[in-house]
């Protein structure tokens, strides 16, 4: 835990309102630190985390099922 950051930082960071961080820790769906009543958000865990979430382009895609063909029986 070295590069910490609150709330306010964390959300313009991954660029979603305080309300959606808000909603994303009650949900536990984003890493986070919880001491007495301050919200704290590791950089590198964040980074991470937004990473997870991309989603694939179509070419990918394709190059990735030419690798892995599924077989019809």
């Amino acid at each position: 835990m070295s590069n910490l950051m609150n709330l306010r930082q964390a959300s313009e960071f991954l660029g979603l309102s305080k309300n959606t961080l808000y909603a994303y820790v009650a949900g536990r769906r984003i890493p986070h630190y919880k001491i007495g009543a301050k919200l704290l958000f590791d950089l590198d865990e964040l980074t991470k985390w937004r990473r997870s979430k991309r989603v694939p382009m179509f070419d990918e895609q394709v190059a990735e099922s030419r690798k892995n063909p599924v077989s019809v029986k």
